[in-house]
């Protein structure tokens, strides 16, 4: 149970990592694309908490790497 807890805070802290890394571009390309701030801005978060609810779908080599 404990290990469990460990992975998954591991886990949520990879993924913060990659938001904060990967969220400026994608934040720029919804910008351009709609030219409004507050909507581009859902757009990536909505975008990253669809891409972590759909990561047990993706294959073993994809979760590990965004796993620790």
């Amino acid at each position: 149970m404990l290990a469990d807890m460990e992975a998954e805070r591991g886990r949520g802290s990879r993924l913060a990592e990659d938001y904060v890394r990967l969220a400026p571009d994608g934040f720029r390309l919804a910008y351009l694309l709609t030219g409004d701030r507050a909507l581009a801005e859902d757009l990536v978060q909505e975008a990253f908490l669809r891409f972590v609810g759909r990561l047990h779908h993706l294959g073993p080599a994809v979760v590990a790497k965004h796993a620790g």
